[in-house]
């Protein structure tokens, strides 16, 4: 199945609500997402509650947009959400969503607990063009007494050092100090990856705090190919502790790379009949066999 690794969820809750002023506006705090950073608004607009979802990107030169798809919810004391759809596409900073979203009467009687409500975004990047993540240790060049080596990926050449590499992984060990004909290459070219996840791979082993929900995916893969135990349990934290992919996207990833303390975390949060059925696929043979026995062991059992 394709994993999707560009959804997230925003949530806020916005407090004091009966002490907002007429056009006075609130924002929840910036948070970072696939290298940008978003953030929840909302504003008492006349009658109406206002909410809007925004959009940084780091510092750019050129003209940016970010293709978007996103839900904007306000969840009742009742449990009834109010929500609205939006197709968007950010060029600025500035804010989109629903100037009249909610009026300001129906939230005081339907949606404030304690004064408070709760505002949700699900938001789908369809398309981001002119950004560029600022890369945050540069391989482009010979450092004199640090790198002794050239690895190129898709005619990028990175600048390493071979002790390094081959301290942490047994592949370049190999790579570097086998038996073979091709050890004592300054310039060795490795075929079937990005140079993009490589940056973000020797940014990690490097320790660089790269991994994120944009990055964990090309990181797992190469840490699996180049056999690095140490960069896999960290992204392992990362999609047990942090990540917001669904459970069915996480067992998908665990299958792949054979990553059993995720997929038993995955099987253990799962604890209602359609809890389960969200996240196993239509054809329970498109599944890793084992996750499909325990869930429908589970399934059984629940009552």
């Amino acid at each position: 199945m394709s994993i999707s690794g560009n959804e997230f969820m925003l949530s806020h809750f916005f407090k004091d609500v009966s002490s907002m002023k007429p056009d006075e506006r609130r924002f929840s705090p910036w948070v970072k997402k696939f290298g940008i950073s978003w953030r929840l608004g909302a504003k008492r607009n006349n009658q109406n509650l206002s909410v809007f979802s925004f959009c940084s990107p780091p510092k750019q030169d050129n003209p940016w947009a970010i293709d978007t798809e996103f839900k904007l919810e306000v969840l009742s004391s009742k449990g009834k959400a109010k929500n609205d759809n939006f197709i968007h596409t950010f060029i600025t900073n500035y804010g989109y969503g629903n100037p009249s979203f909610l009026s300001w009467d129906k939230l005081e009687k339907e949606y404030l607990v304690d004064d408070s409500f709760q505002l949700l975004a699900y938001v789908k990047i369809k398309k981001a063009t002119g950004i560029q993540k600022k890369k945050l240790k540069d391989f482009s060049s010979l450092h004199r007494n640090h790198t002794d080596g050239v690895l190129i990926v898709e005619g990028e050449k990175f600048h390493i050092s071979k002790g390094f590499l081959a301290k942490v992984s047994p592949y370049f060990r190999q790579l570097f100090y086998g038996n073979h004909l091709d050890a004592d290459k300054e310039e060795n070219e490795l075929h079937g990856i990005s140079s993009k996840e490589f940056q973000n791979f020797l940014e990690e082993i490097h320790g660089k705090d790269v991994i994120d929900e944009e990055t964990v995916l090309g990181i797992l893969k190469l840490a699996r190919k180049f056999d690095l135990e140490t960069s896999i349990i960290k992204c392992v934290e990362f999609l047990i502790e942090e990540s917001e992919k669904t459970y069915k996207e996480k067992l998908a990833i665990a299958a792949e790379y054979q990553l059993v303390a995720l997929r038993n975390h995955c099987i253990m949060r799962l604890d209602t009949k359609e809890a389960i059925s969200a996240a196993m696929p239509t054809d329970v043979r498109d599944m890793d066999p084992t996750a499909a026995k325990l869930l429908l062991q589970k399934l059984v059992c629940i009552k």
